[in-house]
């Protein structure tokens, strides 16, 4: 992570440290906890079960009410899966649309008003700019965008977690926040 005062990479061996500062500008620092890999998962699922229970059945009127043709009539199993798979972009958008636009919006909303989600105010995390301040609302809406693309790329973005030493997923790289133990 970097300083929040000169942007100097700071070695890990600070987080130990009683009173830390930077070895660059000699800037006090904060020392916090990244949540980690299973509580951000935790979270998500308690996420994923609010949104089962509020965005899904909406979606699933709005489909009713545009009621589209079947994806795959008459196929199943793997037909039914192929058959998915080569279907057009646009119209698995248009199935997916009302769903995926709700769940944007949820997430949007809980890091622009309280920087957390629900599941993770459950678990104790908060999510940080590298200053240690709530993320603004562009970073916000980079966040959301590039967390929806990278759940959707085969949950890519947020598997990232497990492998990075920061603990950070792919949207949190890329709107530069951190997701961090409340105190």
């Amino acid at each position: 992570m970097p300083c929040p005062h000169c942007d100097l990479e700071l070695p890990r061996a600070l987080a130990s440290e009683s009173d830390p500062s930077c070895p660059g500008c000699g800037a006090s620092l904060t020392v916090v906890r990244v949540a980690g890999f299973w509580r951000r998962a935790l979270a998500a699922l308690l996420d994923a079960a609010v949104l089962a229970l509020t965005a899904g059945p909406i979606a699933w009127g709005l489909h009713a009410l545009m009621n589209p043709e079947p994806l795959a009539p008459g196929a199943r199993g793997l037909g039914r899966l192929l058959t998915i798979g080569a279907t057009d972009l646009d119209v698995l958008l248009l199935r997916i649309g009302p769903f995926t636009t709700l769940v944007a919006i949820y997430y949007l909303f809980s890091v622009l008003w309280a920087a957390q989600t629900p599941g993770q105010r459950l678990l104790a995390m908060h999510i940080v700019d590298r200053h240690g301040r709530p993320p603004g609302p562009l970073a916000a809406i980079v966040r959301t965008l590039t967390q929806i693309a990278g759940t959707l790329a085969a949950v890519l973005g947020p598997l990232w977690i497990a492998f990075d030493t920061e603990k950070r997923a792919i949207h949190d790289i890329v709107a530069g926040t951190y997701v961090v133990r409340s105190a």
